[in-house]
């Protein structure tokens, strides 16, 4: 479950392609098997069909932003001195559906207020 954020999810689908809907049930954790989403691309192909993603242990509390040191930029923390713990994971990309919204034509309504 530590996985399962927009986040993440934006890691495995890449950089050509835009989070645009969770699914409730996925973002509320009540499905496990999959993390169903709505995606918007130009592309594709671009999209990949699954690989590997890794997700390390949290950082350790860093050192408190209100004392100023100067000798470190107060918004970040110093990188790890030795190798971080984690967990690696085999993604499978599955698109159920694909639109092309280019095709569709630009309909104009005629609203009607006549009672």
């Amino acid at each position: 479950m530590h996985g399962r954020t927009d986040e993440a999810a934006a890691k495995v689908i890449g950089r050509k392609c835009a989070i645009h809907y969770v699914e409730e049930y996925s973002r509320r954790g009540n499905y496990n098997r999959t993390y169903d989403m709505w995606v918007w691309t130009d592309e594709p192909r671009a999209i990949p069909r699954g690989g590997s993603f890794a997700i390390t242990d949290a950082d350790e509390e860093g050192l408190p932003t209100d004392i100023p040191l100067p000798e470190m930029d107060p918004l970040r923390n110093p990188p790890p001195s030795e190798p971080k713990n984690g967990w690696t994971y085999n993604v499978l990309v599955h698109v159920d559906t694909l639109e092309d919204l280019h095709t569709r034509k630009a309909r104009a309504y005629k609203w009607d207020y006549e009672v």
